[in-house]
């Protein structure tokens, strides 16, 4: 009897726990989009696919530029690098509690997310789409070279690769987003 006691309360504190920490994360998203929307007038609506999509590559993207707390995994998916959790958080941002000016502040005042910024301002949900999937896929290429399983120009190995999942973009355009990310360190 004593043992089903501890379970249920060990089930019980690691339940309490792990609230807690989806909490936390739902506070740092809602400081982060609240960030976003002072900094580029993106103001997300849960209800528009157009903007899920768009917040999944803002998301993949900032963190890759280090910005700080976003503690999402990210697979990469048909649409470009996508994260069930952001997703979950994002669905269930109204049961977060309020975020506080400093919890801005903290993303307004830090540099890569400066740098972030001055990347994506201005760009459609498909340039971050195809900007989101050259970084997740520069991953990959460079550890086929590495590995020595492809031989080439890397920058070549990474526009196919990329417009191998997204046959609707033009090698120009993969190029032209390509080239912006390496302007701005982003890859």
């Amino acid at each position: 009897m004593e043992s089903i006691l501890n379970f249920r309360l060990n089930f019980y504190s690691m339940r309490m726990v792990l609230n807690s920490m989806r909490m936390e994360r739902l506070k740092i998203l809602k400081a982060f989009l609240e960030a976003l929307r002072r900094s580029t007038g993106f103001n997300f609506n849960v209800n528009r696919f157009d903007h899920r999509l768009k917040l999944q590559k803002l998301v993949y993207i900032a963190k890759s530029l280090g910005v700080p707390k976003l503690e999402y995994d990210f697979n990469l998916y048909l649409r470009g690098p996508y994260s069930p959790e952001l997703a979950d958080d994002y669905y269930n941002l109204g049961e977060g509690a309020e975020i506080s000016e400093d919890e801005v502040k903290a993303f307004l005042s830090n540099e890569a997310f400066h740098r972030f910024v001055e990347l994506v301002n201005g760009e459609d949900g498909t340039w971050l789409e195809i900007a989101a999937t050259l970084i997740d896929l520069k991953k990959v290429v460079d550890d086929l070279v590495r590995r020595e399983l492809v031989e080439g120009d890397k920058e070549e190995i990474l526009i196919n690769q990329t417009l191998n999942r997204k046959p609707f973009a033009y090698r120009k355009y993969v190029k032209e987003v390509l080239d912006k990310l390496k302007l701005h360190q982003a890859i």
